[in-house]
């Protein structure tokens, strides 16, 4: 234990000893650390990373040769997977499946590995949540979010 003496002096008062408690203290101060560091851990095992990034042409920047890029607009009836080429396939939300499987086969007939997802505006955010983990499980290994 640790204790402060203050001593008597030469006066005639009272004198004042007080004995601080450290165990419990410590054990407080331990109790805290093993908090921080487990939930240090599980912040990074839910982290998904996404970018939210503009395009670069809506400012008047040209960014060289165009590449083919994806998007998957999340709507209040399904998806609608559409690309830079101009085509556009909706699904509703039912046929998850097909959306998997076309995913897939773009993924690698394009051999892209991001994708950008674009929720409107009257979208939930488990909407958003489920389109994500839609293209995560399709084989994309970056999400844009515009």
């Amino acid at each position: 234990m640790a204790s402060i003496q203050t001593g008597s002096g030469r006066r005639r008062r009272k004198a004042v000893d007080v004995e601080i408690p450290l165990i419990p203290f410590i054990d407080l101060l331990l109790c805290c650390v093993m908090f921080l560091l487990v939930t240090a851990v599980w912040n990074q095992l839910a982290r998904v990373h996404v970018t939210q990034r503009t395009d670069p042409e809506e400012f008047g920047i040209s960014s060289g040769p165009r590449r083919v890029r994806l998007q998957l607009e999340v709507t209040s009836t399904g998806y609608v997977l559409a690309s830079t080429l101009g085509d556009r396939t909706p699904f509703t939300r039912e046929d998850v499946t097909a959306l998997t499987d076309a995913l897939r086969a773009r993924s690698r007939e394009d051999s892209l590995s991001s994708i950008t997802i674009a929720p409107d505006d009257d979208v939930t955010h488990g909407d958003v949540i489920r389109a994500m983990d839609i293209a995560l499980g399709s084989g994309f290994r970056a999400l844009d979010l515009s």
